[in-house]
């Protein structure tokens, strides 16, 4: 009785092993096409903004437009990469899940445990949907930062001649604020 147990926490801690193993593999598989999704994604990016005309350019802060384009890179990235290495995974161990569940036990638990995780996901598309708006603000608040930060580095020359170092400042702890209220996270230390 003693023994089963030690067999358990020694099952747990091979299958623990071999699982920490197989995702190192799967990144050093991963990896080249990860760089290479990246680098791609990124030049789409960056030929498709060059490609836009004067207009679009002059009505943009070019700090908005680098946040905007460094968010577009990682939002594809993640959809990409997101269904590759979880979703995939999660559904193969959910259908193993079911099998051995069928299996051995009665049907009714993989039915439960299926169940359960579509529940999950409809709560998470659902929940995403409600927040989208709130998200939507919180992110061309957050990209008004960055402009008003990257082009005051870029004007830095201009805001030195002027001596608008404070009210350059100022402007930007303003948006900090409002971006802090909408988001409800407070980016001060």
């Amino acid at each position: 009785a003693a023994l089963v147990p030690v067999a358990l926490l020694v099952g747990y801690g091979v299958v623990f092993a071999v699982n920490r193993a197989l995702l190192e593999i799967r990144w050093i598989l991963i990896g080249p096409l990860d760089q290479s999704v990246r680098g791609a994604i990124t030049f789409a990016a960056f030929e498709r903004v060059h490609e836009l005309g004067l207009r679009f350019h002059l009505s943009r802060k070019t700090g908005q437009l680098v946040d905007v384009i460094n968010r577009g890179i990682g939002a594809a990235w993640q959809m990409i990469f997101g269904v590759l290495m979880t979703l995939v995974p999660v559904v193969l161990d959910l259908t193993v899940v079911a099998v051995v569940l069928v299996s051995r036990f009665d049907a009714i638990y993989a039915l439960i445990i299926v169940a359960t995780a579509i529940a999950y996901g409809v709560s998470l598309v659902v929940g995403a949907e409600k927040l989208r708006p709130y998200m939507r603000k919180a992110n061309d608040e957050w990209s008004e930062i960055w402009g008003q930060a990257v082009d005051g580095l870029l004007n830095y020359e201009t805001v030195k001649y002027f001596n608008a170092e404070i009210a350059t400042a100022r402007r930007l702890d303003e948006s900090i604020r409002k971006y802090e209220r909408t988001s409800g996270i407070s980016l001060r230390v």
